[in-house]
């Protein structure tokens, strides 16, 4: 009896002093990082807040991100973009720094309108489209409904071809979840095959975003998830389509990539051994050489 109390201290102990790392890193985080976010360009389109970085000149390409980034994340291939394309990455709705309001509606069908509105008021009525994970699922969308204003398509690692359950958990408790830094770092790590490209500024900076989050709009988000609506229609998007893919990825196996270069009709697959989700983070100069090369020579 002895033994089993001792063996319950330590268990105790070591979840309250989890607990208390959590409680400490948090405000720790908001207090000192919060206002190292990089902040650029705000616009509102139809009342809604979107924050976006925009460089460069000549044909735009509009980069968006996966499910709980940001803009940020494509740091590692903006620069190298914005020297021969006008370059627009941006923060989702409920995401980064853009409008996180409970009552905005988060469907990626919606949030596809949202962001081609968006471009419309800047007068670009044609584009690159370049989606990663979630937000290659989003890039879907907007091929499907708008298919003579996307010029090429590129999908990262992308959701879409499958349904996504839909995350019903109390919103409270998925909150907690979003504001645990332990569980950003096991994502993080999850994300990529060589783990030591999680620069750990980049870990900071996606916690510190993430957690602020409205507990109401991460349960909007998780429980009205409208992911892989799509499947069935993904062999009428005819746009030119470059599929990258890294083959060791754990969040969306790249059978993924595979399933959708068999049903895209016009598409070039592209898989990058030893890489995991994010292959703009591990092989960003040959991830840039796929790129630019498909943008400038691939034709229908």
């Amino acid at each position: 009896m002895e033994k089993i109390k001792h063996i319950c201290m330590i268990l105790l102990s070591v979840i309250l002093s989890f607990i208390l790392f959590e409680i400490l890193y948090y405000f720790t985080a908001q207090g000192i990082y919060h206002g190292n976010i990089p902040s650029f360009q705000f616009d509102y389109v139809d009342g809604t807040k979107i924050h976006y970085h925009e460089e460069g000149n000549g044909e735009p390409i509009l980069l968006i991100h996966g499910y709980m980034s940001s803009l940020n994340f494509f740091d590692p291939i903006f620069k190298e973009l914005s020297k021969n394309y006008r370059v627009i990455a941006v923060d989702m709705p409920g995401y980064g720094l853009s409008d996180k309001r409970p009552e905005l509606i988060y469907t990626k069908e919606y949030t596809a309108d949202l962001l081609v509105k968006f471009l419309h008021q800047k007068d670009i009525q044609a584009f690159y489209l370049l989606g990663h994970s979630m937000g290659g699922e989003v890039s879907l969308n907007i091929a499907h409904k708008y298919p003579n204003e996307v010029k090429k398509l590129i999908l990262v690692n992308s959701t879409g071809y499958f349904e996504t359950p839909k995350n019903k958990a109390p919103a409270l408790l998925q909150k907690l979840a979003i504001g645990s830094f332990t569980l950003h770092s096991i994502v993080g790590n999850k994300n990529l095959y060589n783990k030591r490209k999680m620069y750990p500024s980049y870990l900071e900076r996606i916690y510190c975003i993430n957690s602020s989050t409205p507990k109401d709009t991460i349960y909007k988000i998780n429980a009205h998830n409208d992911s892989g609506r799509l499947k069935s229609s993904i062999k009428h998007i005819k746009t030119p389509t470059l599929i990258i893919w890294g083959k060791e990825d754990e969040v969306v196996p790249s059978e993924n990539g595979i399933f959708f270069s068999k049903d895209l009709p016009n598409n070039r697959l592209v898989l990058f051994k030893k890489t995991g989700h994010i292959p703009f983070f591990e092989y960003e100069k040959e991830f840039i050489y796929e790129l630019t090369n498909f943008l400038r020579d691939y034709r229908k």
